[in-house]
């Protein structure tokens, strides 16, 4: 008579009229009862709505109730599959950068192909016997990517100036041009902290792109690497951070986010583990900085806007090339600190314990990398004691 309500749309609120004689479900227009006293009529049938009305809601309820349960488990399943894939543990004990960012390094078959068996110089069960304060770590075949030990492997944690080694692919991209004479600077970063460990390049100055390689990458300075974006001769300083990041998504960095050129901290700047040492990997099959990394010292010089010629000697902040250290066979690659990074460093190593019996072209070269460190480089040197027979 009145048309069922919708079993999703029942409106339970009182309504005048529902129930009168006459009534039009669709036009809701009234007319006169016929045979029945109106009272009477509006008794009866309010009566019988109102069983009907019970029965509804009941039936409704019960129907939201199923359809509840459906969504839950299926938003469950969903779920579940979901933090699978974002938090599954590393089953694979190598990871490959995609052949076509391989194909953009010089010479990427030089790097991966014909590497022998590492079960033949290396303890594989390193993973279950070592573990340092460090918040991160990672130990690592820089040639062929496979995991020997890992710690906390996919937290994002703030890697200060190992920002520096991304910031380097994208200055020989954007200063690809360069002359050789050398760059002159447009525009200088100064800034109010740490003045003694700067270049201190200013406007005018004239200096060799390899120059200020060094000076970022073994010395590690700041002002430098704001240096390269802010005269960067294809873009602005905001479209060089971004082209940090975009590096970092083709190289498949999912977990990385750059928001300066230097690591200085921000609560957006941040990496992994897991992608430094996809970062790692690619840096070191550049040639040209694998060999900047790998001096403990460089004499450099440059031109002042005057003329004036300025040496300066610069030092490794990578304390792994010091004596104490010595035995490790230290080839690189690069240092960070800050205050909310603590101390982080991604190392890489021709161990001499893992060098006998192999052909000299196909060396090992084992990488590590350590975030939050209480102390990076003692930290470094038990996790390649791990590495031992």
């Amino acid at each position: 008579m009145y048309g069922k309500p919708s079993l999703l749309n029942v409106d339970l609120r009182p309504e005048r009229g529902i129930g009168r004689s006459g009534t039009n479900p669709t036009t809701g227009k009234v007319s006169p009862g016929r045979g029945m006293n109106d009272n009477k009529r509006r008794g009866a049938e309010s009566t019988g709505d109102a069983t009907k009305t019970r029965s509804y809601i009941a039936m409704t309820g019960r129907a939201s109730k199923v359809l509840f349960a459906v969504m839950f488990a299926v938003s469950f399943v969903i779920g579940a599959v979901r933090f699978h894939m974002v938090h599954q543990p590393i089953i694979s004990s190598s990871f490959d950068i995609p052949d076509t960012v391989l194909a953009k390094s010089p010479d990427p078959g030089a790097i991966l192909e014909d590497v022998p068996d590492p079960s033949e110089f290396m303890d594989l069960s390193v993973a279950d016997s070592v573990d340092v304060p460090a918040k991160s770590f990672l130990i690592y075949d820089v040639k062929t990517g496979q995991v020997y030990a890992r710690k906390r492997q996919d937290d994002k944690l703030p890697i200060a100036s190992l920002t520096k080694m991304m910031t380097a692919l994208v200055v020989l991209d954007e200063y690809a041009d360069a002359p050789d004479d050398g760059i002159e600077i447009k525009t200088s970063y100064r800034y109010d902290v740490d003045k003694d460990w700067v270049l201190g390049l200013e406007a005018g100055d004239k200096i060799t792109l390899e120059t200020m390689l060094e000076a970022m990458l073994i010395s590690s300075y700041n002002d430098v690497a704001f240096d390269f974006a802010l005269n960067d001769p294809n873009i602005d300083y905001v479209g060089f951070v971004d082209k940090m990041n975009e590096k970092a998504k083709e190289l498949g960095m999912y977990d990385t986010h750059f928001t300066n050129p230097a690591g200085l901290d921000n609560d957006e700047n941040y990496s992994t583990a897991n992608d430094l040492h996809i970062l790692v990997r690619k840096f070191w099959s550049v040639d040209r900085l694998a060999e900047i990394v790998g001096k403990s010292h460089s004499d450099i010089e440059y031109t002042k806007a005057d003329g004036t010629r300025v040496e300066k000697s610069l030092k490794s902040t990578n304390k792994m090339y010091t004596d104490r250290f010595v035995n490790y066979g230290t080839i690189g690659v690069k240092t960070g600190y800050t205050e909310d990074a603590g101390q982080c460093f991604a190392g890489a190593f021709a161990l001499p314990w893992l060098r006998s019996g192999v052909d000299g072209a196909h060396e090992p070269i084992v990488g590590t990398i350590v975030l939050g460190a209480e102390d990076r480089f003692e930290e470094t040197a038990e996790l390649l004691d791990a590495t031992k027979h």
